[in-house]
């Protein structure tokens, strides 16, 4: 999703991208929205982070996926119709914008050099971010049209950012991991390897999900850019 304000030019790029996307009524995750609905609505009375680890590890069990299991969100969405587009814009602090109402729901990459998504572990975790909306927020977000004025759900951007974190590295394997590692660094080394995510991410999912960890390790992953 944005984070910022759009130039005129920039907005104009989106919804002329936006008129050209096709309408045939397709309707990805169809299978899991009523679940989904229901399990957040349980989960209302829990921080936004917290539904979204919750919700990301019902989703891996419908998919069957085992802890240990890289996740592909690009395959996911392919599966169900979710076109992904390039778009290059000028700002670099917009990773993608997904969007959905009357035209089938499509997610537009900025291919901007210098953005998120130019590196391969940063188009996956954005990818699983707005997996995130289309499933959970198709009926709760803001609209495209006031997300391109600048307007940002806070909520539904925190509970996405840690839906695509536990969706690509569940955090009792990375606990595991951690635990059974010689040190910090080949834990995360390995774990940035195996399940195909930035170092910093590896560093978020342990930070959030080891109670008793030594203060230097704590301090390693602090490094990392967790935000506390």
């Amino acid at each position: 999703m944005t984070r910022h304000h759009l130039s005129v030019e920039q907005i104009a790029q989106v919804i002329q991208r936006l008129r050209q996307a096709p309408s045939t009524g397709k309707q990805p995750f169809s299978e899991f929205i009523e679940e989904t609905s229901l399990r957040l609505q349980q989960l209302e009375n829990e921080p936004p982070f917290e539904q979204g680890y919750q919700l990301a590890r019902w989703l891996r069990e419908q998919l069957n996926l085992q802890n240990d299991e890289r996740f592909d969100p690009e395959a996911l969405l392919v599966e169900e119709g979710v076109a992904i587009d390039k778009l290059l814009l000028e700002s670099t602090k917009i990773d993608a914008i997904a969007c959905w109402g009357t035209i089938d729901p499509l997610i537009l990459l900025n291919m901007n050099e210098d953005a998120r998504v130019a590196t391969a572990n940063g188009r996956r975790s954005t990818l699983a971010h707005e997996i995130c909306h289309l499933l959970i927020d198709r009926n709760r977000a803001l609209p495209v049209a006031e997300v391109l004025g600048g307007e940002v759900d806070s909520e539904s951007e925190k509970r996405a950012n840690a839906f695509a974190a536990e969706l690509l590295l569940p955090q009792a394997h990375a606990t595991s991991i951690y635990r059974t590692s010689p040190n910090l660094s080949e834990a995360v080394e390995k774990l940035a390897g195996t399940h195909q995510v930035s170092r910093q991410l590896v560093a978020y999912q342990l930070y959030n999900a080891t109670d008793v960890m030594p203060e230097d390790d704590r301090i390693a992953l602090r490094n990392f850019g967790v935000r506390v």
